[in-house]
């Protein structure tokens, strides 16, 4: 018998060894894949357990994720590997401090996992705690591409950008673990901050070029053209406009979620972390929630979406309903009175939204053309069909007309509750625009959340992180008459005199 554990534990092992390689390449389903064979071959084995809940919560299930590092962190409470992928998944679920904690004692350990010292840095600059990242990767000399570039960043973000910059040209591109797109772009960053506008918009312009031969996604943007003929065939306005709906009393909203979209950058995130300062309010943090909906119903039924929203029939909304909530459960472990879904390009999705969730409240966040543009053009997205055009000029300025006219398109026919928040206004004037948002959805909210710096203990899945954990400055307004002669190709386009 000993002869037979002694055997299915070499064979876990091997599992194991083969789910951690995967994880390291960041191939997430051969990760799960071989973690779920190692816990198949020995239940207890907790390193196995702890990276199959790790791959659970990220594949949005998060009980059985939490069930699954629970049990490996009672199993075996020092060991290096169970330390370290219970950490990174409280991190994924949102529990920073929790995260920090249990890594804080990973690292301390006599030999911990490898990745411990440098994903414990990250998170702490993450959660804008910069001074304790910064000993950190002091303290351990670390030296790997990633760290170093986190390490750019760090002295970036304290004003020291052109000891970044002697980093990042330390940094061999061609080394295991760098990303030259990911250097580029922090280089453009420095230089932004330095107003050095051609030397930043040479940077980005490498960075995009590496990001658009890497994927092979095509142009999103006549699928928003598509959907705004949808709307405009719906006739005129069928309710009244949300923007003159009665203030609500501080508590009174009763709606189980509300929607924040918009164009990519125009300050969804500064909204989202408004918002989810409120006491019981929470966010779903990008999750595609009502994307997987619509999907699912329409895998279902045998219909395109364009279908779904130009013969509705009488079971559509109950079902996308149910399978929108069925995502949201999976995701959040505590659910508050107000569950903010925000993500961006949700815009596409508000014709189902309307017809799931009639009563829902919708935030449109605006920003000019130009900067709104520029940021998202600048920004290092990753790869996926809602980001890819923005790799080119050309795509992100028809990719913002697009989406905007998606959304007027929209608001001229729709029922729903909406109200568009502008955020060149709430940047230079906090306290109105905090205002109309908290009237709109009878929160208390404090508009002193947008002029301090706040340490965030949740996780933010978007390259926003910055512009949410740093004060709100006025810097991000306007930025574009700076890189007015490299936007020059597309002003037109978005309706700008040149």
């Amino acid at each position: 018998m000993v002869g037979c554990d002694a055997t299915f534990r070499s064979e876990a092992d091997r599992w194991f060894t083969s789910a951690v390689e995967a994880e390291d390449t960041r191939d997430r389903t051969a990760a799960r894949l071989h973690a779920q064979r190692a816990v198949h071959s020995d239940p207890q084995h907790t390193g196995a357990l702890a990276l199959l809940g790790l791959c659970q919560i990220r594949d949005g299930d998060r009980h059985s994720g939490r069930v699954s590092q629970h049990l490996a962190a009672q199993l075996a409470p020092d060991d290096p590997n169970v330390l370290h992928f219970v950490g990174v998944g409280s991190w994924e679920c949102e529990d920073g401090h929790q995260a920090i904690e249990t890594l804080s004692r990973a690292v301390e350990l006599e030999s911990p996992h490898p990745s411990s010292v440098p994903v414990l840095a990250q998170i702490l600059e993450l959660s804008n705690r910069t001074a304790e990242a910064q000993t950190l990767l002091d303290r351990f000399a670390v030296s790997d591409p990633a760290s170093q570039l986190l390490r750019a960043r760090l002295l970036r973000r304290s004003g020291a950008c052109g000891e970044a910059l002697e980093v990042l040209d330390r940094i061999d591109p061609s080394a295991e673990g760098a990303d030259p797109r990911l250097i580029h772009a922090e280089r453009a960053r420095c230089f932004d901050l330095g107003d050095h506008a051609e030397e930043a918009w040479e940077q980005v312009t490498f960075a995009n070029e590496i990001a658009a031969q890497r994927s092979h996604h095509s142009p999103i943007s006549p699928w928003f053209d598509r959907l705004s003929t949808v709307q405009r065939r719906r006739g005129p306005r069928r309710g009244s406009a949300a923007t003159d709906a009665e203030p609500l009393e501080a508590g009174s909203w009763a709606g189980p979620t509300a929607f924040v979209v918009g164009f990519p950058r125009s300050g969804t995130t500064l909204i989202e972390s408004l918002l989810t300062s409120a006491p019981g309010v929470t966010s779903t943090r990008e999750v595609e929630a009502i994307g997987q909906a619509v999907a699912q119903v329409c895998a279902a039924t045998g219909r395109g979406y364009l279908q779904l929203l130009s013969a509705t029939q009488p079971s559509d909304p109950e079902a996308i309903r149910t399978a929108y909530q069925r995502v949201i459960d999976a995701q959040l472990v505590d659910r508050s009175s107000l569950v903010i879904d925000k993500l961006p390009l949700n815009v596409m999705y508000l014709g189902a939204i309307e017809l799931a969730f009639p009563d829902t409240a919708v935030i449109v966040a605006r920003r000019h053309p130009a900067d709104a543009v520029l940021s998202a053009y600048v920004e290092q997205f990753a790869d996926n069909p809602g980001t890819a055009q923005l790799n080119s000029l050309d795509g992100a300025a028809q990719l913002y007309n697009s989406v905007i006219g998606l959304w007027e398109a929209v608001r001229d026919v729709t029922t729903l509750r909406w109200i568009e928040v502008d955020y060149e206004q709430l940047v230079t004037s906090p306290e109105s625009e905090t205002t109309k948002i908290s009237n709109f959805l009878g929160l208390g909210l404090d508009p002193t959340a947008l002029l301090s710096t706040r340490a965030t203990s949740a996780r933010i899945n978007t390259p926003s992180y910055t512009h949410a954990s740093e004060p709100a400055h006025l810097r991000s307004v306007g930025r574009w008459r700076r890189y007015r002669q490299q936007l020059a190709p597309v002003l037109g386009t978005l309706g700008i005199t040149p």
